[in-house]
């Protein structure tokens, strides 16, 4: 949450003509994060407050206003129309990113789909909503880097997707479930990173078990080379690596080691013993198959002007 975003939640928060009020809180935080990311230190100090106070004026006028219910995408609309008439609109840090917001905007509402499942929740304080959904965009954003950084971006959108797809089911059945259950939003909050990623991992492992290609569409050729280097069963191991990363297990976490080596072997059908000898041959393999590739390389001098291969 950016600062002094408090004073915006109150004011929609107690607007009875305002709907939508998680996902309004939502585009503008995003909105505000985009232009701030881009900012420096004066355009902090002496803008930042400008767009706040907009703000402020929208939601005051539609306080003037009888009989109306207003949507996310509304409000936004004349939220964005009103930075339109100021300095801000012709400034380079805000410029491009006003315009890329206007335009977009249903795409952005479309991909935050999730948090009208949030909103739904009427027994959740607006407070806590707010945590929920800063908590669970953070577990998405972090497991998009990840898939792009296996897969590539382009190959990895339909993945990324269909994550998000079942997340946001899931979400709603970890929140209904929460409340059934009696926990209170305290709990709710810190227990809500640990479960998507119990069944986002479960979602990838069930995809790797129904042999989904989505999850070996590697986007360059040398990786596809890598992996096609390795037996089947070591493929699976190196595609189960992947899946805890996606689903965002920290690999320096000792604490979830054997865990994580009891549930592959059990998926496997191996004992653990042959699983620690197939990991070292792949480990000592990957090294052979690193140093074959650096070798292979034509390293280059220079004499003068003209490029000379060296010779090995």
């Amino acid at each position: 949450m950016i600062k002094n975003f408090k004073k915006e939640l109150e004011l929609i928060n107690s607007n009875n003509c305002i709907n939508e009020k998680l996902m309004i809180f939502s585009l503008c935080n995003e909105f505000y994060n985009d232009i701030l990311g881009h900012a420096d230190d004066y355009f902090i100090q002496h803008y930042a407050p400008f767009m706040e106070k907009t703000f402020e004026l929208v939601v005051a006028g539609l306080n003037l206003q009888d009989n109306i219910s207003v949507s996310a995408e509304q409000f936004m609309r004349v939220y964005f129309q009103m930075l339109k008439k100021s300095r801000l609109s012709s400034m380079p840090q805000a410029k491009g990113i006003i315009k890329t917001f206007e335009n977009e905007l249903n795409s952005f509402i479309e991909a935050s789909e999730y948090v009208n499942v949030i909103e739904k929740f009427n027994s959740i304080s607006l407070d806590t909503k707010v945590n929920i959904m800063a908590q669970f965009r953070e577990y998405i954003n972090n497991m998009f880097l990840t898939t792009i950084d296996l897969y590539g971006e382009e190959n990895s959108k339909g993945l990324r997707h269909s994550i998000l797809d079942m997340l946001s089911i899931k979400l709603e059945e970890y929140l209904k479930d929460s409340l059934e259950k009696g926990y209170n939003e305290k709990d709710i909050i810190n227990n809500l990173k640990p479960a998507m990623m119990v069944v986002t991992k479960d979602y990838l492992m069930n995809q790797l078990r129904n042999g989904d290609t989505s999850l070996i569409d590697f986007s360059d050729e040398e990786t596809k080379q890598f992996f096609g280097g390795f037996k089947e069963i070591e493929q699976k191991i190196w595609l189960m690596g992947a899946i805890y990363a996606i689903a965002g297990y920290d690999r320096n976490d000792k604490s979830k080691n054997d865990e994580k080596i009891k549930e592959m072997c059990e998926l496997l059908g191996i004992s653990k013993l042959k699983y620690t000898k197939i990991t070292l041959s792949m480990g000592i393999r990957s090294i052979k198959m690193m140093k074959k590739a650096m070798n292979e390389i034509d390293t280059e001098t220079f004499d003068g002007d003209l490029p000379v291969k060296r010779k090995k």
